[in-house]
């Protein structure tokens, strides 16, 4: 089986996908945990304009990277309640809100997805294809979130993150190994990106123009 890996930098509208979030987190918080939407909105951007705050004593490139992507999050999320005047969650919620609401957060994000994403992952899969979605920087959990709110053939898609390569980014990563974590043979398996070399040896083809013309890769990849 073809198994083509497609990094989220040339799937996803990041600008898109920051302003969609802020009403997401509003809904989705609200939900969970009361207060009106908007408050929440508000704390968020207030988050989000702080940032680097959160970060600044946190290393994403080292052994440790996974660990204190999780702790930064964390800390991000934790402020959500300072800022919204609520009790800091208890640590025995720490997958509820990095793992689960991430996801229900992005299924009201679906509009991130760049114009033909999703017509092209499914014609993919529906021609047998087994698709990896490689998100190296953002939750797997928020991802399928989105994929589920776009209406993905999400049975046939993978989806890689932090959590799963566990650490962050794919810097030092093999091409086998990343292969082995996306349940692809090697020498099947091609990583579709505009960047040569991102990983090393790996079996790179560039995107085309027009996303919803991913199946037109699979032509040029039969013989393999």
């Amino acid at each position: 089986m073809i198994t083509l890996i497609l990094p989220t930098d040339i799937l996803i509208n990041r600008p898109a996908l920051s302003a969609a979030m802020v009403f997401a987190t509003g809904q989705v918080m609200s939900k969970h945990f009361g207060k009106e939407p908007r408050e929440w909105e508000k704390s968020y951007r207030n988050v989000m304009a702080d940032w680097d705050n959160y970060w600044r004593d946190l290393d994403l490139n080292g052994d440790a990277s996974l660990r204190h992507w999780r702790e930064g999050r964390w800390r991000a999320a934790k402020a959500l309640f300072r800022l919204t005047s609520l009790s800091y969650p208890s640590e025995k919620t720490i997958p509820l809100h990095l793992d689960q609401i991430p996801r229900e957060i992005g299924r009201l994000c679906a509009e991130a997805w760049k114009p033909g994403v999703v017509e092209g992952i499914n014609e993919l899969a529906a021609q047998g294809a087994r698709v990896v979605i490689l998100a190296p920087t953002l939750a797997a959990s928020l991802i399928r979130g989105m994929a589920e709110g776009a209406g993905f053939a999400s049975e046939s898609v993978a989806f890689l993150g932090p959590d799963q390569l566990e650490r962050v980014g794919v810097d030092g990563f093999e091409w086998r190994w990343l292969c082995s974590l996306a349940r692809g043979d090697a020498e099947q398996t091609r990583l579709v990106s505009l960047i040569d070399t991102p990983v090393p040896g790996a079996l790179t083809i560039a995107p085309p123009d027009d996303l919803s013309r991913l199946p037109d890769l699979l032509a040029d990849l039969s013989p393999l």
